[in-house]
């Protein structure tokens, strides 16, 4: 039956203490008021405009690659931001370049390559072992 007493196999003082008074401890422990410190962060932000170099205003996809660099894909181009300034990736005409400058998302696979969606040249690669560094 249910109502029967379930035993662990703690001892307290020789006898064995059943699983409801257990349960009772823990509950009453968790009563207990503890006291909680959080820690106060001094937290600043960065605003980054065109005048430090970022191609548009209007941001269409955001997305942290895993080496830490910031890529804000936008109406005039792809951003690369390395914690200091902007690299701007554009269409320039080269078939080595972006096939459109009007970047709609930002992917990176498990290579580290980024995959970058385009509103009108369609899908790009920015394959990072064929870059120069």
């Amino acid at each position: 039956m249910i109502s029967e007493i379930i035993t662990l196999p703690m001892k307290y003082a020789g006898k064995k203490i059943s699983m409801r008074a257990y349960f009772y401890f823990l509950v009453l422990l968790m009563q207990v008021p503890f006291p909680v410190f959080s820690q106060q962060k001094n937290i600043q932000f960065q605003h980054l405009q065109t005048d430090a170099g970022l191609s548009h205003s209007d941001i269409l996809c955001i997305m942290q690659d895993s080496r830490g660099f910031m890529w804000f894909g936008t109406e005039d181009g792809l951003n690369k931001y390395d914690g200091y300034k902007f690299t701007v990736y554009k269409n320039n005409g080269n078939k080595n370049s972006l096939s459109d400058n009007y970047i709609n998302d930002l992917k990176e696979d498990t290579n580290g390559d980024i995959w970058i969606a385009t509103l009108d040249g369609g899908l790009n690669k920015y394959d990072r072992q064929k870059t120069p560094k």
